[in-house]
């Protein structure tokens, strides 16, 4: 019987140990998983891509310092910090007197066109930030706006039910289009 509960214990030291080794192992690979991460999220936060180093500075770090479910790497919070810092507004677009309800990029991304319930549309340059033209000429909200594929037209849509088309350049109307019942989207 002595030798029975002797090897039933002995059993149970090996299956502890063999426990142990394993979180030990476990926690080992998850510092290394959580170091490669937090390189990573340096990589793309330094190819501008600041959202992609936030989720993965995020996935490196315990869910909860409470409970963590991984070891705390301080390469980890580092890569963080330095994602968030770097994720900054490239520009804010100010002009517009009422709330902004839609918004497009020219083809070649250096220009920015904004729809307003302040019954405009704004062109904007995408790197200054600097209005370019201002397009007046709808009776209510403006709700969307685009360029056309060559970026030398805009067209917008209100709730005045009209479409007009704009020159981007100048700003001057081109065509008015009436006829709908509803408004446009």
């Amino acid at each position: 019987m002595r030798a029975s509960n002797d090897a039933h214990e002995a059993q149970i030291r090996r299956e502890q140990q063999i426990r142990k080794q394993l979180a030990e192992s476990l926690a080992r690979a998850q510092i290394t998983q959580s170091r490669f991460l937090a390189s990573l999220s340096q990589q793309e936060t330094d190819a501008g891509n600041m959202i992609n180093g936030i989720l993965l500075a995020l996935e490196a770090l315990p869910r909860s310092v409470a409970n963590p479910d991984r070891p705390y790497v301080p390469e980890a919070e580092a890569a963080l910090f330095r994602a968030v810092q770097e994720n900054r507004e490239l520009q804010n677009l100010q002009g517009h007197t009422d709330p902004v309800n839609s918004a497009a990029f020219s083809a070649d991304g250096t220009r920015i066109v904004t729809a307003s319930s302040d019954y405009t549309a704004q062109v904007w340059d995408a790197a200054s930030g600097l209005s370019l033209v201002v397009l007046q000429g709808h009776t209510d909200a403006v709700t969307s706006v685009a360029f056309s594929a060559d970026g030398a037209r805009i067209v917008t849509a209100s709730y005045d039910h009209t479409v007009r088309v704009w020159n981007a350049a100048s700003g001057l109307s081109l065509a008015l289009l009436r006829g709908h019942t509803t408004a446009v989207w």
